[in-house]
């Protein structure tokens, strides 16, 4: 069999969708070299030939596109459905779209990734030249897959109640967790990262892009609750790329006007590799999204042995199981309340990442391979 997966997110920064697909890449070269399948790689790099994508041994072949610009293929594509995939790939048995499009093609069978529809459920929080899109162009892809790929329970059931999709169509391969994403003891190690980042004894931290899906105004206004009981907490720490929409800008209006800059501190980058130090180092990780189609910093967090507390929307329950703390994403009072509760009760706290690390061992990368191959191999028996 021969697979051709879209790698064009892993040019990019590596969040959400590129995340997704470097660690399902890695993971399925072994179980596809297993069974004498070939990988190949499709993406375009004309505009950066000196940036390339991870260099995996194994039957991988990257087929990178340097002499044609990519932004007026994507154009084209996006325009006129025109032309099919293969005029400049080549033929494949089955092709994986891992960033919700199904691309034009005229052979072989076709794998999407969807791994949320919050473009559907809250419109509002969507720049519109991407609901546009997604609009438009999602329906199509659903219906020429021949398997669909969704990262929860959760988004499977609006796929099918959306779109009507049959639910034997519909495969689920939850994400997972890196192997090095494990609690950090070294004591010197998060001593070099409190310097680095010049990071209190304690705090909570929120670790997304400053987007207005991620619900950060809620945790504002927590704050601003607990200042006013004079109720003590740790500093609250956001980690994160300022998103669309102007939201860091209200968000930073909002604490200076609260008069909370002494309590909430934004860090828009902190280096890949501090991240699991990070983690590990901070008191709990808060997540108050209304809407996730899984919600990775959860799963991060307590693989970290971090505390975790999130909302009780959408996917992020039955990613976080009995291991987390789960309240209802539009009430700050009762979130100031909670993190009262639990900053002063230390026993909670262990108890909490006790039961994170468990969870967390039930998502991993491999499983996700697993799962994808699984969907491959029903794709190409329909």
């Amino acid at each position: 069999m021969k697979i051709l997966i879209e790698a064009q997110s892993l040019l990019r920064q590596r969040t959400g969708v590129g995340q997704y697909t470097y660690h399902l890449i890695e993971h399925l070269i072994p179980l596809l070299a297993d069974k004498g399948h070939c990988l190949d790689l499709f993406y375009f790099n004309f505009l950066n030939k000196n940036k390339a994508i991870p260099q995996w041994r194994g039957a991988v072949e990257n087929k990178q596109q340097t002499l044609l610009p990519g932004r007026a293929l994507y154009y084209s594509w996006k325009k006129f459905a025109f032309p099919p995939l293969e005029w400049v790939t080549g033929s494949s048995d089955l092709l994986h779209f891992p960033n919700f499009i199904a691309r034009p093609f005229n052979k072989g069978k076709a794998v999407v990734t969807i791994h949320d529809l919050s473009f559907v459920r809250y419109p509002q929080f969507a720049e519109k030249k991407n609901l546009d899109y997604l609009n438009h162009w999602i329906p199509d892809s659903v219906k020429r897959a021949s398997r669909i790929l969704v990262v929860s329970e959760f988004t499977k059931q609006e796929l099918i109640d959306i779109y009507d999709v049959p639910e034997e169509k519909v495969v689920v391969a939850h994400n997972g967790v890196r192997s090095d994403f494990v609690p950090v003891n070294d004591a010197a190690r998060v001593a070099a990262l409190r310097e680095k980042y010049q990071l209190p004894d304690k705090f909570a931290l929120a670790v997304g892009t400053l987007e207005p899906r991620k619900n950060y105004s809620l945790l504002v206004k927590a704050y601003q609750v607990l200042k006013k009981s004079h109720k003590k907490c740790p500093p609250l720490i956001f980690v994160g790329p300022p998103g669309w929409n102007k939201e860091y800008e209200r968000l930073k209006k909002m604490v200076a006007e609260k008069k909370l800059e002494k309590s909430i501190r934004f860090l828009f980058y902190v280096d890949d590799e501090d991240m699991v130090p990070f983690y590990s180092a901070a008191t709990t990780l808060l997540f108050p999204s209304v809407y996730e189609g899984f919600g990775l910093p959860v799963l991060e967090a307590m693989a970290c042995g971090t505390p975790v507390i999130c909302s009780n929307a959408a996917s992020l329950p039955e990613v976080a199981g009995s291991a987390a703390i789960t309240l209802p994403p539009d009430n700050p009072e009762e979130w100031a309340e909670a993190l009262t509760l639990f900053w002063e009760d230390e026993s909670k706290q262990k108890e909490m990442a006790e039961k994170g690390l468990v969870q967390s061992k039930k998502f991993t990368w491999q499983q996700t391979a697993e799962k994808t191959l699984e969907a491959y191999e029903q794709a190409l028996r329909d």
